[in-house]
């Protein structure tokens, strides 16, 4: 049996936006002070994974399935969400493998 509470995950969701907001904005001042450019690869891929987690609590707050009537026209259907996700994945771990990968 699988204990799913909405409210809880909505909250862990939501701590992982703020957190991924708050070391996207640590990247960005430390790219300032050090003029390092790889870091920007970091601050977008924290940008990146804020984004992931804000399109995750919508789809989970605005969930059709939790009502009687699952309407056509709602975009994140959970197929489109693992899509969406995976999509973001990706772009996060490139981002965070690009600075690797760039000569410099």
């Amino acid at each position: 049996m699988v204990l799913f509470h909405e409210g809880i995950a909505v909250v862990l969701v939501g701590g992982v936006a703020i957190v991924s907001l708050a070391l996207a904005i640590l990247a960005a001042r430390a790219q300032e002070k050090s003029g390092n450019a790889k870091l920007g690869y970091v601050k977008w891929a924290f940008a990146l994974f804020c984004v992931k987690s804000l399109v995750t609590g919508y789809a989970l707050l605005q969930d059709p399935s939790q009502s009687a009537e699952v309407p056509a026209d709602f975009p994140l259907g959970h197929g489109h969400l693992e899509f969406l996700n995976s999509a973001f994945d990706l772009g996060i771990v490139l981002l965070l493998v690009a600075p690797f990968l760039r000569r410099s």
